[in-house]
Formats: C-alpha cells, structure tokens, sequence
C-alpha cells in the first residue's frame, strides 16, 4: 500500500524531534561535565587558599616561641584552628624528620626529597601542604620608618647594617631570612572544597538524570507516535479494503447471475454435441473459464466476508488432513505426533485458509516434491508450519505477497494468501512467511488459544 505525503512529512517530523531531544541531551551532559570539571578547579583553588591561611596562623604561633614550650604551642593551635579543619601540625627538618607534632596524621607524609619546595597533595578526604617555616624563638620583624610615614624593617640589632663597609674593604650583602632549615607539615580537611565537590557532582547528576529522563520521554513518545501512525495505516487500510469489498461484493452478485446462466448453458451445449468433437472441444472451454470466473468470484466473497469468527473446539489435525485430502494427500507430508485434541477455531474459515496455504505451496514446488506441514502446540499458541519445496522468497517480498492482487503467477489472482492473512487475524492469530535455510519458503499460522 502507497504511503501518503502526511505518513512521510510525520516520519520527518519525528526524525526531527528525536535529533534535537538528543542534541539537546548532549548539549545537558557536556555542559555539567564542564561545569563539574569547573568546580574540581574551583574546590582545588579553595583547599589550596585554607592551607595558606592555616600555614599562615602556624608562621604566626612559630614566632617568638621557645624550642622547650613549642610543642604545646602547636597543641593549643590546633585546638583553636580545629574548627577550620586543621587535624595535623608538624615541624619537620631538611632529611624529613618530624621534629615536634600535634594532631594525628591520618594520610601518608610525602619523601623528604620533596620538602625543598612548598607542595600540596590533595586527597579525597584530607589534604597534606608542607611549606618552610620560621625557626622557633624567631622574633617578629620590626618595622623602620625610612621616611616621613614609610615603614621598613630594622637591620638586625647584633651586626651591621647590610651594605654597611666591613673590615678589609669588603661589603656585607643583606640576607633575606632564610626561615631556618625547619618546614611546616600540616593536615586539614577541606571544608569548603568538599562542599563544592559534592555540589558539583549533585549538579552533574542532576544533568545526567535531566538529559536521560529526556531521552526516556522522547522515547516514549516515539513509540507513541509510531504506534499511532501504525493505528492510522491500519484504519486507511480497512477503509480501502472495505471500500473493495463493498465495491468486490456487487460485482460478484451481478457476475454470478449471468455467469451461473453462461456455465449452465455451455454444459448442456457440451452434453449435446455429441457428434461434433470440436464444438463440444470449444464448449468445454466455455465451461472451464466460466467455473475459473466462478472461482474468482468466491475467492473475492472469502476475502471481503467481514463476518465474525465463530471459534468452536475442534481438532486441527483432522481439520489439517480434510484440507489435504481435498487437494492432493500424496503431495503432504504431516507431522501431527504433538497436535492437539481440541483447539478454539473457526472450522469453515480455518479450513479456507489451509486449504489456500497447501495450494500455494503445491504451485511454488516442483512436480512430485512432497510439502511438509508440521501442527503442534508452541505455549498457548497453535503453530502451523508448512515448508515447500520452490525457489523462495524474493527480498522485500515476504510483505507484499499477502497484499490483494498481488501475485507473481501468470493465472494467479493474488487472493489466497490475502485471505489466509485475514482468517488467521480473524483468529486474534497472525501469519508470516520467511526463507528456509534448506531452501524454499516457509509459512507460519499462529493462532492463540484465546
């Protein structure tokens, strides 16, 4: 069947829809994931910034303390920058010795190779920063004013002023202090960077959940979709074919009229020409076309019958072996060690349409070839399984075969496996046709039990 402009344009329509759901899905996930790798940087920048303001606070405490009460100096700063996540706070020398500590270290110290530069290791739960520190007892700096309102820092009061000239004509150049050879290990927990981390990764996840629930949407209004066009072929199918049957139906009663009239005439003509071989020759052929015309006409009443299924408990396998009899038994081979007894069937129709399946089958094997049918039950369904012995089915053809008119023999009308087709759906059953992989075609009737 033709499609119509408005199946195509919808077809568009949706192709269009789910392209720009998935952009837009796309363009969800890619901007969190940059907005999460955004704030990784963020929550690194912040823990890097509380370290700095905690190493700060250890310098401040480090000053002006003596060697002999450092350690509780160091104890009473952690307890007041406890809140701030300071949980370590240790000296540590050049060769990374811990010369006096606080706190428990929870993470692994890093080599003591790398404590010539100022690091920081950043952890999932704590953070470990290693800076240099001032030696204990290390007065403050005291400011000097160079000018009016400038202040500087004081030389050191037990020597010259740098630059100062020294004994022998040589100039001392200024040191800047070096902080000893002591640097400051410290471990906190970074408050504020985990927050932003866990924010962070709330935000992405929001955006996965956001841009799979569209998709999911998207989806099922896909399926929708299709299964409304589905609903909209199939009503525009039943109307062309009701319009052919009605259209069907009137023929056939105002052929069959004349028709019964022509056939009875050329057989009593046939009767008569006893004497004259040639004419009773062409009256036979009279009859032949007129009882092929007649068979036309039934098939096209078979397939605009429109009346409702009559199901009854019969038994299929004789129903499958009438149906054979009628035709050719010699030409079937019939597996029916696992038919069932009774089945609710429709024994007129069912019969119409196994008889209209072995026929096709009989066309499409060459001559003496045996035909298997298989009839067995496949969970609550009905299976019948009938396997030839032809060339096939062509590609793209195991659709059309089954549309009316649709045939590719040269006295064929194209109605029996449209009436199978519509006798099985009648049933609530369905029918398909697929290629054997020993060769030939095979067609399958699946009819369920209720």
């Amino acid at each position: 069947m033709t499609e119509s402009p408005a199946y195509f344009s919808g077809r568009v329509a949706r192709w269009g829809l789910l392209g720009s759901a998935l952009l837009l899905g796309l363009i969800v996930l890619a901007t969190a994931a940059v907005n999460y790798r955004g704030a990784l940087d963020l929550s690194a920048t912040v823990a890097r910034g509380q370290g700095e303001a905690l190493l700060q606070a250890v310098r401040r405490s480090n000053r002006g303390a003596q060697p002999q009460t450092l350690a509780q100096d160091l104890s009473d700063l952690l307890d007041e920058q406890r809140e701030l996540g300071l949980t370590y706070v240790a000296i540590v020398d050049r060769r990374g010795m811990t010369t006096v500590s606080a706190g428990e270290l929870l993470s692994t110290p890093p080599h003591a190779r790398r404590l010539r530069e100022p690091l920081i290791e950043l952890g999932k739960e704590r953070v470990i920063m290693v800076a240099p520190g001032s030696p204990p007892g290390a007065p403050p700096p005291r400011p000097r004013l160079r000018g009016p309102e400038q202040p500087s820092f004081d030389p050191p009061p037990d020597g010259p002023a740098p630059g100062d000239p020294r004994p022998g004509g040589k100039t001392q150049r200024r040191r800047r202090p070096s902080g000893g050879a002591n640097m400051i290990l410290i471990e906190f927990e970074p408050l504020l960077s985990n927050q932003l981390r866990a924010r962070a990764l709330n935000s992405l996840l929001a955006g996965v959940i956001g841009s799979l629930g569209l998709m999911l949407a998207v989806g099922i209004f896909w399926r929708l979709s299709m299964r409304a066009d589905r609903v909209d072929r199939d009503m525009v199918e039943q109307r062309h074919l009701a319009t052919l049957g009605e259209m069907s139906a009137v023929l056939a009663h105002e052929i069959r009229n004349p028709l019964a009239a022509l056939k009875g005439h050329a057989q009593l003509l046939e009767e008569q020409l006893i004497d004259d071989q040639r004419a009773r020759k062409k009256a036979g052929r009279v009859v032949s076309e007129a009882q092929r015309l007649e068979q036309l006409i039934n098939s096209l009443l078979d397939f605009v019958r429109s009346g409702k299924v009559q199901k009854e408990q019969v038994d299929p396998g004789l129903l499958l072996q009438e149906a054979a009899r009628s035709i050719d038994p010699d030409r079937f081979k019939l597996s029916l060690s696992e038919s069932p007894r009774q089945w609710p069937l429709d024994p007129v129709r069912m019969r119409r349409l196994l008889v209209n399946l072995l026929e096709n089958a009989l066309q499409a094997s060459p001559e003496h070839s045996l035909v298997d049918v298989e009839l067995r039950v496949q969970g609550d369904t009905l299976l019948i399984a009938i396997h030839d012995r032809g060339k096939g089915i062509a590609e793209g053809e195991s659709e059309r075969i089954f549309e009316p008119f649709h045939t590719t023999r040269v006295r064929g009308v194209g109605l029996g496996l449209a009436v199978a087709r519509r006798i099985a759906e009648g049933h609530g059953g369905s029918i398909k046709a697929l290629n054997h992989q020993s060769g030939g075609a095979v067609f399958e009737v699946r009819v369920p039990a209720t």
